[in-house]
């Protein structure tokens, strides 16, 4: 077997750093502008990635879903949320956890593709973790 190659590290980010820089923007940028915040789509309008594809704006659009999700979750143990809107609460939050998982498959690809075409992944190793989309989600 052929050791694989050095990474180039214009494929993947030279700091796993901006994980967290994105996260507390994200979140930041919500609370910011929570209050016209009522709906996805308008999570989505007001704090869309800054950057348009890649990487890094795979881990914000992950940031947004999961900071949109935890205030629907928090709507949903509200006390005083009658049936109805809590039915629909809890299909918004079904909806989110769609998004969410279909954000990491995208995230794996992406860092998946940055690895094997540089030569860094070995397909024959054993996966001995979560993927790395969904470590970044924890």
């Amino acid at each position: 077997m052929t050791p694989p190659r050095p990474l180039d590290p214009s494929l993947v980010p030279a700091s796993f750093a901006k994980v967290r820089q994105n996260q507390e923007t994200v979140i930041r940028r919500w609370h910011e502008a929570e209050a016209g915040i009522t709906t996805w789509e308008s999570a989505l309008a007001a704090l869309a990635p800054r950057e348009a594809e890649g990487w890094a704006a795979t881990c914000e659009r992950l940031q947004l879903i999961n900071t949109f999700q935890w205030h629907e979750e928090d709507k949903s143990r509200d006390h005083g949320v009658g049936d109805e809107a809590l039915g629909a609460i809890k299909r918004g939050i079904d909806a989110s956890n769609r998004r969410r998982v279909q954000t990491v498959d995208s995230l794996d690809d992406i860092i998946f593709t940055g690895l094997k075409q540089g030569g860094a992944l070995n397909q024959d190793a054993p996966l001995n973790s979560e993927s790395p989309g969904s470590i970044i989600d924890r």
